[in-house]
């Protein structure tokens, strides 16, 4: 016998007379050999483990249509138009995750180009064919991220007058 079987073995002796002797919990005789109050329940109950296991044969076999549907959508899930990389269950169509990361950052050197140019967010939002909204979270995250895009204010015009008579 080898010498994981004759140490688990005597773990499994262990935990019986844990359990006869001083009347201890799955969990504590867990604790006291180092390892699981599952793994205690099953080393002392074995039938039970089997009943479980069979269990789960049932349900594989009950659910095999499903899980069937499940493995061909996953099979067909789709290909990236750009570098034929699988695409994800919910993305069956455009490009994969790291074709979109590199979408973003291509956007994010054009924003800091018409940005370093002296463009307003309205203005860059046209060129990019997006709202001002969108351009001013990008930019924020940008900053976040380390990019260089110095905050502007815009000129104040000055207040009319009121012309009193």
């Amino acid at each position: 016998m080898r010498k994981v079987a004759c140490e688990r073995e005597a773990l499994i002796e262990q935990a019986r007379k844990l359990r006869e002797d001083e009347r201890l919990t799955y969990r504590q005789i867990g604790e006291r050999l180092g390892v699981g109050a599952t793994t205690v329940n099953r080393w002392l109950n074995p039938d039970h483990a089997k009943k479980q296991n069979a269990g789960s044969v049932a349900w594989k076999h009950a659910h095999q249509e499903h899980r069937a549907a499940y493995a061909s959508k996953r099979a067909s899930s789709g290909v990236c138009s750009r570098c034929s990389g699988r695409m994800s269950l919910n993305h069956t169509g455009g490009v994969c995750l790291t074709c979109r990361g590199q979408d973003a950052e291509t956007r994010c050197e054009r924003i800091a180009a018409l940005w370093g140019q002296g463009r307003t967010s309205t203005e860059i939002a046209a060129v990019l064919g997006t709202t001002r909204g969108t351009i001013c979270s990008d930019i924020m995250r940008m900053r976040e991220a380390g990019w260089d895009m110095p905050p502007r204010r815009r000129a104040r015009q000055p207040s009319p007058k009121l012309v009193t008579t």
